[in-house]
């Protein structure tokens, strides 16, 4: 499995079974579908917008540390995801993702 298609696959995980689409619309953006028929259209744009930035951010962290798996890097985010499970202003959840994703990995290079 490509690094690509295990991080796609990783984030589906994230983010639950059956809600993931990962395509590009006409603009060649990708566009992430997150709905069930129970939520809100404003509260799929917030998961819609969350969900592409923690894809962004696996996808930056794999980059920038080729010396750790892939997979290793997807649990070092499920940890920090898991953590801000509770936030109720989401809109800084992948920032901060990130921001813990970092320290870990730091965390780990020097031991």
């Amino acid at each position: 499995m490509t690094a690509q298609a295990e991080l796609t696959a990783r984030t589906s995980e994230l983010i639950g079974p059956n809600l993931a689409d990962n395509t590009r619309g006409p603009s060649g953006r990708r566009s992430t579908a997150l709905c069930s028929p129970a939520q809100s259209e404003d509260h799929c744009l917030v998961l819609n917008d969350e969900a592409t930035q923690i894809q962004s951010v696996l996808e930056k962290l794999t980059r920038h540390h080729p010396e750790i798996s892939p997979s290793a890097i997807a649990a070092i985010v499920d940890r920090s995801r898991d953590a801000l499970a509770g936030a109720r202003v989401r809109n800084f959840v992948p920032l901060l993702v990130e921001r813990r994703a970092n320290i870990e990995l730091a965390a780990s290079r020097t031991r």
